[in-house]
C-alpha cells in the first residue's frame, strides 16, 4: 500500500512537471546513530521500480 502511494506520487509529479521518465527507479536511504553520536547511512540503490508490485 505505501509503495503503491509512493508510486502514484511519483507519476503525479511527472505529470504535473512534465517529465517523461521511461523508467521510474526509488533509492531508499537509511540513517541511524551510531556509536559516539556518528551517523550511519545506506543507500539501497533501486530499492523497487515503479513496475513492481
Amino acid at each position: 500500500a505505501k509503495r503503491a502511494r509512493l508510486v502514484r506520487g511519483a507519476r503525479a509529479w511527472l505529470d504535473e512537471t512534465g517529465t517523461a521518465a521511461a523508467r521510474i527507479r526509488f533509492d531508499v536511504i537509511a540513517v541511524r546513530m551510531g556509536h559516539a553520536g556518528c551517523v550511519e547511512l545506506n543507500h539501497l540503490e533501486g530499492a523497487f521500480d515503479a513496475g513492481e508490485g
